[in-house]
C-alpha cells in the first residue's frame, strides 16, 4: 500500500491508495479460496493450485516492488542544498 501511495497517487492521498490496494489484493486473496472450494476433492490439483498461486503472489510482489521503487526514485527531491552539493561533488570525482 505504501508503494501505491508514494509511487502513484502521491503523499496525502491515502484514501485513494487504500482503494487501489484493495482492488489489487482482492484477486490474490479471493482466487485461491474459490479454487480451494472448486478443487475440494482433488488433492493433487489443489496442491498444484497452491503452488501456482504462491508463485504468482511472489512474482506480483517482486514486480510491484521493482515498479514502485523505480517510479519513486524519479520523484525524489533533495531535502536541502547540501544533498545537491554532495551529489555534484560525487559526480565530479
Amino acid at each position: 500500500m505504501r508503494g501505491i501511495e508514494i509511487g502513484l497517487v502521491g503523499p496525502g492521498h491515502r484514501h485513494v491508495a487504500n482503494v487501489l490496494t484493495t482492488t489489487m489484493l482482492l484477486p490474490l486473496i479471493g482466487m485461491p479460496i474459490l479454487t480451494g472450494v472448486w478443487l475440494w476433492n482433488n488433492s493433487a490439483a489443489a496442491m498444484a493450485a497452491v503452488a501456482i498461486y504462491g508463485i504468482a503472489f511472489v512474482a506480483a510482489y517482486w514486480i510491484g516492488h521493482y515498479y514502485f521503487r523505480r517510479r519513486a526514485r524519479g520523484q525524489r527531491k533533495p531535502r536541502n542544498g547540501r544533498a545537491q552539493e554532495k551529489s555534484a561533488r560525487t559526480k565530479a570525482s
